[in-house]
């Protein structure tokens, strides 16, 4: 299965790895996908998210 960036076109995954990610002072080894066209350095899934237990009140900002 393909991926797709925010604007809808491939990122074109080439594969994955386990990362040690440090958010707020928390180390999570997290799985990560690598890919070719992605103009980000990293980009947080709520799967992630989820896994370090944060929460986003979007209502109140």
């Amino acid at each position: 299965a393909d991926i797709v960036g925010p604007e809808g076109s491939s990122i074109e995954p080439v594969g994955w790895a386990e990362a040690d990610v440090t958010l707020a002072g928390q180390t999570v080894r997290h799985p990560v996908i690598l890919a070719r066209k992605f103009n980000q350095k990293l980009l947080l899934g709520t799967d992630f998210m989820f896994e370090i237990g944060l929460v986003l009140d979007i209502q109140d900002r």
